[in-house]
């Protein structure tokens, strides 16, 4: 986040130049610089995750309801946080950042995955405390002493244990708001079908906030039980 905010600087302060100075090359000059860095900072920020393996699932069914889809055990690198729904991926994103960059037993950079998981124990007012685990899972591997241990105490390796999911997704923003609705329509499809659910859910998040609305991919997960 701190790398972004200077970039901001820096563009402010170019755009600032070029409506004051009146030497129409300088504004010319400084117009294609500022063109350049917003196309550059786009490009590093939707290249990270574009770029991220995707976790694989099996597609079970899919309609212009919701998905159904099977998940594989994997590993996972968590953190535990009570707080609100927005709050808690603010403080355990970085937390897990950390330790795939490096702050590890063997200083070793783990490849990033999307989504992020942010899981959640209940729907009803979400923006209240709760504790949520957050989540990245690990590259395509099969044994959890394969990774590296944390130098933080805060975040552990364990089992993502295999399991099926009613899925929906959508592109834009994301609010608690959202997070209900979805999970609210995804209870109603699974009671119509008979379809035992857990209370528990899965937030997941594809793409980083400061990317434009349109581009970033959003799901809520809810684990079915029995079919």
């Amino acid at each position: 986040m701190k790398w972004l905010l200077i970039a901001l600087a820096i563009l402010f302060t170019l755009g600032l130049v070029a409506y004051i100075v009146p030497v129409r090359w300088v504004k010319q000059l400084m117009l294609f610089i500022i063109a350049i860095l917003c196309l550059s900072l786009l490009a590093s920020s939707f290249g990270l995750f574009v770029s991220a393996e995707r976790i694989s699932y099996e597609l079970l069914e899919q309609n212009d309801q919701f998905e159904m889809r099977r998940y594989p055990s994997r590993v996972l690198a968590f953190t535990e946080v009570t707080s609100g729904f927005t709050q808690a991926m603010q403080e355990g994103f970085p937390l897990l950042a950390a330790y795939i960059f490096g702050e590890n037993e063997r200083e070793q950079k783990i490849a990033m995955t999307a989504p992020v998981l942010q899981m959640g124990q209940s729907t009803e007012q979400i923006e209240q405390p709760q504790l949520w685990k957050i989540g990245f899972v690990m590259p395509e591997e099969d044994l959890v002493d394969k990774f590296p241990s944390p130098h933080n105490s805060n975040v552990h390796v364990g089992i993502w244990n295999g399991a099926t999911y009613a899925v929906m997704t959508w592109k834009g923003r994301v609010s608690e708001k959202h997070i209900q609705d979805y999970a609210q329509k995804l209870r109603h499809i699974c009671e119509k079908r008979q379809l035992q659910c857990t209370d528990n859910f899965i937030y997941s998040a594809y793409h980083p906030p400061w990317l434009f609305p349109w581009i970033r991919e959003h799901d809520v997960m809810i684990e079915v039980t029995h079919d």
